[in-house]
């Protein structure tokens, strides 16, 4: 356990859904807090920080000081009863300033400030698409840490205005902050997205979804 160098506010970082492991999910939340991490450093500010996460799922290109609980926490009833039971004493325990949940949910009782970031709202918006147990889950515990965190990130202007329509937050605890984009992605020679149009009999305008299936 320890702390990155400096005398600033000391922030934790929930990344139990990070990932260090092929096997383990690595879908857009995981995503959002490996490059999160990855570049917070660029941030300056004097800020220090501890990430939370699970034993050896720290990816080993994140440098930031960490705390890896023995919990099986890979396990969705596990993390989130380390959630809610177990990370308030850790940030206690460790002095921290601010904790940043950042995949919807907060601890509900902690010793510092909350910040949550909300991708989307769409458990509530199309509930049939969800798991009953995961819709019950987002919904709740959503809805609960939406209006007990001191501030709100939303990654989208859309995104902001559903917080506010449907969870009842006001828009000014609600900041806009958009995802980045890896710069592996970046627009193809024409030839290379024709031929592969060609290969995937594809015609020239279509969709791409790249969201997950729940």
């Amino acid at each position: 356990m320890g702390v990155t160098a400096g005398n600033g506010l000391h922030v934790a970082i929930n990344a139990h859904l990070l990932s260090g492991r092929a096997w383990y999910r690595s879908a857009g939340v995981h995503q959002y807090i490996y490059h999160l991490l990855r570049h917070l450093g660029r941030a300056g500010g004097g800020l220090r920080y501890t990430v939370l996460l699970g034993e050896g799922m720290l990816p080993p290109d994140i440098t930031h000081a960490s705390l890896q609980s023995r919990w099986p926490t890979s396990q969705a009833m596990v993390r989130v009863l380390w959630e809610q039971s177990v990370q308030p004493w850790v940030l206690r325990r460790i002095g921290a300033d601010l904790v940043h949940g950042p995949a919807f949910v907060g601890p509900l009782l902690t010793p510092c400030p909350v910040v949550v970031t909300i991708h989307d709202l769409s458990f509530i918006r199309f509930p049939s698409l969800f798991r009953p147990a995961n819709r019950l889950y987002l919904t709740v515990l959503t809805r609960l840490s939406a209006r007990r965190a001191r501030r709100l990130i939303a990654v989208s202007a859309y995104t902001a205005a559903e917080v506010t329509r449907l969870l009842g937050v006001p828009l000014e605890r609600v900041d806009v902050v958009y995802h980045g984009v890896d710069p592996a992605f970046h627009p193809l020679p024409a030839d290379e997205v024709a031929a592969f149009r060609q290969r995937q009999g594809l015609p020239e305008r279509f969709i791409l979804f790249v969201g997950t299936l729940e």
